[in-house]
């Protein structure tokens, strides 16, 4: 995990699983607004996102829970299959609070609505330390 040194002057690198442009933008805005440094990868459907699991480093992923060929869960489930030692966030508007602590149990580190990406940060810098 990166100090909290590490965390401000240096990038991370993010991979967003997340099928609307619109909702990745915001989101990316977002972090951009809070000074976080970062570059940012797109997977917008399973086949991407495997493939940039498995061909890339990341210091967080991000994930939508609900998309049109693949879901969240099956994303976690990759990650840990992997066994990747990345903190992994979902970011939802359909993730209930029943599944959102499911999805807790199962690995995810934090999760967080799109309607309060205010949340966001602080979730993102708390699971990089």
């Amino acid at each position: 995990r990166l100090s909290k040194k590490e965390l401000s002057v240096s990038e991370i690198s993010i991979l967003l699983l997340e099928d609307s442009r619109i909702d990745a933008q915001l989101t990316e805005l977002r972090l951009r607004q809070s000074g976080l440094r970062f570059r940012m990868e797109y997977a917008t459907n399973r086949a991407e996102f495997e493939a940039a699991v498995v061909s890339g480093k990341f210091d967080l992923i991000l994930a939508d829970h609900t998309l049109p060929d693949y879901d969240g869960r099956a994303a976690l489930e990759l990650v840990q299959a992997m066994r990747l030692d990345v903190p992994f966030i979902f970011v939802s508007g359909t993730l209930g609070e029943e599944l959102a602590v499911d999805m807790l149990k199962l690995g995810a580190t934090d999760y967080g609505l799109k309607q309060r990406l205010d949340r966001l940060v602080p979730a993102l810098r708390e699971a990089l330390k």
